[in-house]
């Protein structure tokens, strides 16, 4: 049962990273308003880690998208704390991609402190 441990750390290394790069790349990215729909907590039992899912909305009417990003988490028990501190929000912000409108990012860092 050790070696599964294992890879609940190496996969939450490796995705923390890809979404440290993410937040890197998307510094300079317009900020815009979105509607977010849930937020839940995912616990994976075997092959990877846990992590929170978070849906919102981008836009108003026919115009409007769903988009559903994943964050990493070591622990279960952070991962729902954050998802249930997340589940209190309706208004987030969120990156957009100056050139690309449709991809967008949703980082902790951009909301605003309550």
């Amino acid at each position: 049962m050790g070696g599964l441990y294992v890879d609940v750390v190496a996969v939450f290394v490796y995705k923390s990273i890809i979404r440290l790069f993410s937040l890197i790349g998307s510094l300079r990215w317009n900020r815009a308003a979105a509607v977010m729909l849930d937020c839940s907590a995912v616990n994976r039992t075997s092959g990877g880690c846990p992590f929170v899912t978070i849906e919102y909305q981008i836009g108003s009417g026919s115009n409007s998208y769903m988009k559903q990003e994943e964050i990493p988490f070591y622990l279960y028990w952070c991962a729902k704390r954050y998802a249930d501190k997340c589940a209190t929000r309706s208004d987030v912000v969120i990156r957009v991609h100056p050139l690309h409108s449709s991809e967008t990012r949703f980082f902790e860092i951009d909301q605003k402190s309550s």
